[in-house]
């Protein structure tokens, strides 16, 4: 017999009949715990003393049918004490609401409930919102030093994190006028952006005196909550700098067993009139390294260099870091490579087929504008993505719903000053199977 009390033991990934008992008390048993790799499951025990002749009628309803109950639906007995495991499941389109026991409501979709008599226990499902919700990055457009006269360039992102069709209506520059959007540019006749995609739109800054300049990009969309946002954008005109420029800004690796090395390259350019030196290239995991760079390295205006970043992961999991340039660039002493990849364990024996679920957060340790990553190999229409703190209490809840097959992001930015200093787990769990990924805050 296996010991009581706090103990380790190794256990395969599966569905498990969980028996607790002790002397003097009834038995409980759990059906169909769910236990995944990597994860912990708590769940909280009651034990009753034994009252084996004392019987509890339990019913169990779905008010809308539009989903499913575990254990069953209908009427069964139990022991009057007895701990009874729910689960609710939505169909698509669809997303669980609450348990209703003899008036109690409990908003977990999964809740073990101890009987104190009969019980009549009812599951509501609630008809999703199709709302589409866009997020942008970065958060500010900040150029630095410009050599007057030549024309720089950034990129912004617009995600759209929602369940619904974004419409980006309109972006405005409003400020100095060395700043602007490409007037021949197709995304500026207006564009949608589908659940999980994203569109790239290109800011220019060309500075015409030495001075500093200041603007506003305002983005109108369909948002319902945020229809529009507004990007600060900033930059200082100069005689003579050096500009650097990386290419791509954001490398993504996807999935690299442990030992193996993904390469991909990295273009980096001087776009100012002085020579740019790169003095050292700092990574903040080992996984990722940039090989081959000839330290101190110099670029000659209008030079630029192809180097090679690869990812080697040492261990399973997602990875979400930063390469950080440091040169004496004016517009970007720190320029900043984002760099993401997925660590597969290919000698762990009880691994499962791969879900085709991945969850990264960048930047992590988190701040205000960190994102989490969702990348689904399939649709899935029963996604729950939350966050715990340390003490497996829910902090929030990012999604409930519907996802698209392909790439989402979520932005922390809402949750971010209720978060205390600490560490939390930020966990997907679908029908398919759960990813988690933890995060500090500093």
């Amino acid at each position: 017999a296996l010991p009581h009390g706090n103990y380790n033991r190794p256990v395969y990934q599966g569905s498990y009949d969980i028996t607790y008992a002790a002397s003097g008390f009834d038995p409980v048993t759990i059906s169909g715990v769910q236990i995944s790799n990597y994860q912990t499951k708590r769940i909280n025990i009651g034990l009753g003393e034994d009252v084996s002749d004392v019987l509890a009628e339990v019913s169990i309803a779905v008010q809308e049918e539009k989903g499913t109950v575990l254990p069953f639906t209908g009427t069964e007995f139990f022991n009057d004490g007895a701990n009874v495991y729910l689960k609710a499941e939505a169909d698509e389109g669809w997303v669980f609401e609450k348990w209703d026991i003899d008036g109690e409501l409990f908003y977990e979709d999964e809740l073990v409930y101890t009987l104190n008599g009969d019980a009549d226990i009812v599951a509501h499902f609630s008809e999703e919102e199709q709302i589409p919700v866009i997020n942008v990055d970065p958060v500010a457009l900040l150029f630095g030093e410009g050599v007057i006269g030549s024309v720089h360039s950034q990129n912004i992102t617009i995600y759209n994190t929602g369940n619904d069709v974004l419409e980006v209506i309109s972006l405005a520059m409003e400020g100095d006028d060395v700043f602007f959007v490409d007037e021949d540019a197709p995304v500026l006749k207006g564009f949608f952006i589908a659940p999980g995609e994203w569109e790239q739109v290109a800011v220019f800054f060309q500075p015409e005196e030495e001075v500093q300049y200041v603007a506003t990009l305002t983005i109108e969309s369909n948002d319902p909550d945020h229809s529009e946002i507004a990007v600060p954008v900033s930059g200082e005109g100069v005689l003579e700098a050096a500009i650097i420029k990386l290419t791509p800004d954001t490398m993504e690796f996807g999935d690299v067993q442990i030992g193996e090395v993904n390469e991909k390259t990295l273009v980096v350019e001087n776009e100012g009139n002085l020579p740019l030196t790169i003095s050292e290239i700092q990574s903040a995991h080992d996984a990722f390294e940039v090989p081959g760079a000839d330290l101190p390295m110099t670029l000659d205006p209008g030079e630029y260099h192809e180097l090679p970043v690869r990812f080697s992961p040492d261990s399973d999991g997602s990875f979400s870091e930063e390469v950080v340039f440091h040169s004496n660039a004016g517009n970007a002493p720190e320029a900043v490579l984002k760099v993401l990849g997925y660590g597969v364990d290919p000698t762990y024996v009880h691994e499962p087929a791969d879900t085709g679920i991945h969850i990264s957060v960048y930047p992590n340790p988190v701040d205000a504008g960190s994102q989490v990553l969702i990348t689904l190999n399939e649709p899935v229409a029963d996604a729950n993505l939350v966050m715990f703190d340390i003490h497996g209490n829910l902090v929030a809840r990012l999604h409930q719903g519907r996802l698209a097959a392909g790439d989402h992001r979520f932005d922390l930015s809402r949750h971010y000053r209720r978060m205390n200093s600490g560490m939390y787990l930020v966990t997907l769990s679908t029908s398919r199977g759960i990813s988690s990924q933890r995060i500090i805050k500093p």
